[in-house]
């Protein structure tokens, strides 16, 4: 379960994907970097609550398309 913390409380997500035991290691990288980024896009809005959906799903887009491009 991936969190996203705010300032007042924290914001839990699940992310349920099927990965074999050797890709776990990978699923568990590519999850910390799709927090990060949802971190980054919750900043730049000014730590306003309401997005963390948004903000997950738009980090989760742009990670992947950056990994699709190497």
């Amino acid at each position: 379960m991936a969190k996203i913390k705010t300032k007042s409380n924290s914001v839990a997500f699940s992310v349920n994907r099927t990965v074999s035991s050797a890709g776990s290691q990978r699923s568990g990288d590519l999850n910390s970097e799709i927090q990060k980024k949802a971190y980054e896009l919750f900043e730049r809005r000014g730590y306003t609550s309401g997005n963390d959906l948004a903000d997950w799903f738009e980090a989760e887009r742009i990670i992947l398309s950056s990994m699709r491009k190497r």
